[in-house]
């Protein structure tokens, strides 16, 4: 516990710092590391009194600042940048085996987990330094006979998790409770040789860890052993005529190829992604499914009452999924008080635009409709954007027809683009200036256009495109962006794809990944942050599915693809 780890994104700095804290009686010091060095730092802080850091409770990294928490609940603060230190002087009596020490980033306060057998308390840092009772949680059921302990593992004000041991043979489970919903939910288990103790929350990113200059880089041997962390993924690609083949890239630097895990081959049954979002997956497997692949659980959607569903699903197959799998929407609410779920078919009658939606167990056809005041087809195989709890469509003139499925208002937003010959789009949006995007690129340059408050594209950004050589090029398309980076997917030749990612703030290119022989009509990214999002139905409504449904096996491979103990 004695080691801190902090990540500045400030590019102009060194962009690591390790932070070991050395404890001498009540003196404290710390020896910083910036990944080429090590030193001392010159700050020291000197307690009134005597109290050893708690033993396994791993430092807090909070507004800047590592925070390790001593016996008596009193907290030593270092900032890696500043090298300032000081002594919280709070005071908490607890039993180290039964607390965790956190952090509620939504309201930037320090936290305190105390558990005990009937129930978890989740305590508060004030600004006096005193820790206040925020919530009570009741404490798991668990069959004393089964159970040898169990502690609170991580908490992230969304979540709580307990880890709860057995035995040797039965080994840990794994319970996450929801602060919105005050639900417990089972969310795995840990192999029954693992002795666990500490769980880490990964957020995955595209930050990038290659050092600044030749002259420090630390070779590594290639035949030395490593053990990797495959901490889930960044896309989900697939092709547009209906999946046979789906793979997932994690978005780091530096894949020279996919792995096999990393890859489903649906060659019986293909797959349609409708959407991404909150952690969810819209997928059509013969039926309409809502998965999260990291809690690996899914649930049927009754599609049978849609008017819209089959024409886009239905027929030939191909031509359905290439021409008309755009016009499904998918949202999720995070507001727990109402429908979580809701699928949007948007139709298009020459000028005129209306919405079929579902939450999940019925189809309705809304009362809200669009009429355009010249005609301009929605733009073919080009994903809607979800945004400001709205979906957007992209029309070929550029113009956006938006949807809210809440309120179920929609509005013509009326911006004109022209699309030159050989140019590559890409609709987006950027979440950090609560703008929409689009993305312009030919093989020498692509620039981002912002949408503004009067209806105008602007152009806001120009990148020098990633070299091609055009004697190996077959095509490449521009696939993802969110205002951090930009993906770019290359496809040399009939056996070889590359991916390309550009990162907005240093400004370069890095190759992440590669594509497969097969992938050349591959078109689709999916951004995919995972959650903890639930998918579990009403149980009076639900739909089942049967045990030995030919579907399942498709579904747990696609859920396989994102697997943190891979």
């Amino acid at each position: 516990m004695c080691v801190g780890f902090a990540v500045t994104r400030n590019r102009t700095t060194m962009r690591f710092k390790i932070v070991c804290i050395l404890e001498t009686q009540t003196l404290y010091r710390f020896e910083i590391s910036d990944g080429y060095s090590w030193r001392l730092s010159e700050t020291t802080i000197t307690p009134s009194s005597k109290s050893d850091l708690t033993t396994l409770m791993k430092p807090v990294y909070l507004d800047n600042t590592l925070h390790w928490l001593r016996n008596d609940g009193s907290i030593i603060a270092f900032n890696p940048e500043t090298e300032e230190a000081r002594l919280i002087p709070s005071r908490f009596r607890f039993d180290h085996r039964n607390t965790l020490f956190a952090a509620n980033e939504n309201i930037n306060r320090l936290t305190l987990i105390s558990k005990t057998v009937k129930r978890i308390s989740v305590y508060t840092l004030l600004e006096d330094s005193k820790w206040a009772l925020a919530k009570r949680i009741k404490n798991i059921s668990m069959d004393k006979r089964d159970i040898r302990y169990s502690n609170v593992v991580a908490y992230d004000d969304k979540c709580l998790v307990l880890r709860e041991f057995k035995d040797i043979k039965l080994g840990s489970v794994v319970h996450v409770y929801d602060m919105e919903t005050n639900t417990w939910r089972v969310l795995g288990a840990i192999c029954q040789h693992a002795t666990v103790q500490k769980l880490y929350k990964i957020t995955p990113s595209l930050f990038f860890v290659e050092e600044d200059d030749e002259k420090h880089k630390v070779v590594v041997a290639s035949n030395d052993q490593h053990i990797y962390l495959n901490a889930v993924l960044g896309v989900i690609d697939s092709t547009n005529y209906g999946a046979t083949y789906i793979f997932c890239q994690p978005l780091v630097s530096s894949r020279d190829s996919m792995s096999p895990e990393n890859e489903v081959n649906l060659s019986r049954e293909p797959c349609y992604i409708f959407g991404s979002c909150s952690g969810l997956l819209l997928l059509y497997i013969g039926g309409l499914f809502v998965v999260n692949p990291l809690t690996k659980r899914f649930r049927l959607f009754e599609h049978s009452g849609s008017k819209l569903l089959p024409i886009i699903v239905g027929g030939d197959r191909n031509v359905a999924g290439r021409e008309r799998g755009m016009c499904v929407g998918f949202t999720v609410n995070g507001n727990r008080t109402t429908k979580r779920f809701k699928i949007v078919c948007i139709h298009e009658m020459g000028t005129v635009y209306s919405f079929e939606l579902s939450d999940g167990y019925s189809w309705r056809l809304s009362e809200t409709t669009v009429t355009a005041s010249s005609k301009s087809n929605l733009t073919v195989q080009m994903k809607h954007v979800y945004f400001n709890n709205t979906l957007h469509w992209l029309r070929n003139d550029g113009s956006i027809i938006t949807f809210n499925p809440e309120t179920e208002q929609a509005r013509l937003i009326p911006s004109i683009f022209h699309q030159e010959p050989e140019m590559k789009l890409l609709f987006a949006a950027d979440n950090n200036i609560n703008r929409l995007i689009l993305i312009s690129g030919t093989k020498e340059e692509i620039s981002v256009y912002t949408l503004l408050d009067n209806s105008e594209w602007t152009v806001t950004s120009q990148i020098k495109n990633v070299s091609m050589k055009e004697s190996e090029l077959v095509c490449w398309n521009i696939v993802v962006y969110d205002g951090k980076h930009l993906v770019v997917r290359e496809m040399k030749d009939s056996l070889n794809g590359v991916v390309h990612v550009y990162d907005m703030e240093v400004k370069s290119w890095e190759v992440i990944g590669s594509t497969k022989s097969w992938s050349s009509r591959v078109r689709d990214f999916y951004k995919f942050t995972p959650s903890l999002f639930f998918v579990e139905e009403d149980e009076q409504q639900k739909v089942t599915v049967a045990s030995n449904d030919k579907r399942i096996p498709y579904l747990t491979a696609i859920m396989g693809l994102i697997d943190t103990n891979k």
